[in-house]
């Protein structure tokens, strides 16, 4: 059917005792038998089995269309996402060291920034490679390199006469704002248990450093959130 297998999984019926299980899973469909049995060597190592096994069945529980493509004449140093060599490195490094340490980041809409992504296995993963990428409201520009899992409150911040910040203190170091962006205001919804409404600052210090800062509007504290070097 011109098809390769996303997911293998193999039932170990052993003499004595209960079968035993697993699965195999790859970045992309396959029907390459030695890659395949490469996977499941990987697995099998790790298997602990106590009594005889008389039987072995595989099953492909997912499965997609082979892609084609056609080889280049000449080599190219530029490697691309779907490159087979790329989904065989995933495939290995998902299958020896787990599916939830080979994650790609996935853009979600929500107004608040740490909620607005998840992390997904590359191997196994609910939504296919091939998913519409959710298109962002905001420049790339706008948002920093370096995003913070949980912001970090500011010490002694000092803001003009329309509310903008001047100065502000990070890790004991004064940092002088010279230029500034905003404010973004971002705010979640009514349904939110603990919603949010902050101002978002762009601020460009003295020192070179720009930073992604906000300030809370319900408590008046300011926030650093992000980096953008």
């Amino acid at each position: 059917q011109d098809k390769g297998s996303l997911q293998l999984h193999y039932r170990l019926t052993c003499q004595d005792s209960n079968p035993v299980t697993f699965e195999v899973g790859c970045y992309r469909p396959s029907a390459d038998a030695d890659h395949l049995w490469k996977l499941t060597e990987t697995q099998l190592e790790r298997l602990v089995l106590r009594e005889p096994v008389t039987s072995i069945s595989a099953c492909s529980t997912r499965h997609d269309r082979l892609s084609r493509r056609q080889k280049e004449l000449f080599g190219d140093d530029h490697i691309q996402q779907d490159s087979p060599l790329v989904a065989s490195l995933i495939d290995r490094m998902a299958s020896r060291l787990g599916r939830q340490a080979i994650v790609r980041c996935i853009l979600q809409s929500d107004a608040q920034p740490e909620k607005a992504y998840r992390y997904e296995p590359l191997v196994g993963g609910r939504e296919s490679r091939r998913a519409r990428v959710v298109q962002s409201p905001f420049s790339l520009l706008d948002r920093p390199l370096h995003l913070l899992a949980n912001p970090v409150a500011l010490n002694n911040c000092d803001v003009t006469s329309s509310g903008s910040p001047s100065r502000f203190q990070y890790n004991g170091e004064q940092y002088v704002v010279s230029r500034y962006w905003g404010p973004e205001r971002i705010e979640t919804g009514w349904w939110r248990q603990r919603g949010v409404q902050r101002d978002y600052y762009r601020v460009e210090t003295a020192q070179g450093f720009r930073f992604w800062i906000f300030r809370s509007l319900q408590d008046e504290c300011w926030f650093l959130h992000g980096a953008f070097d």
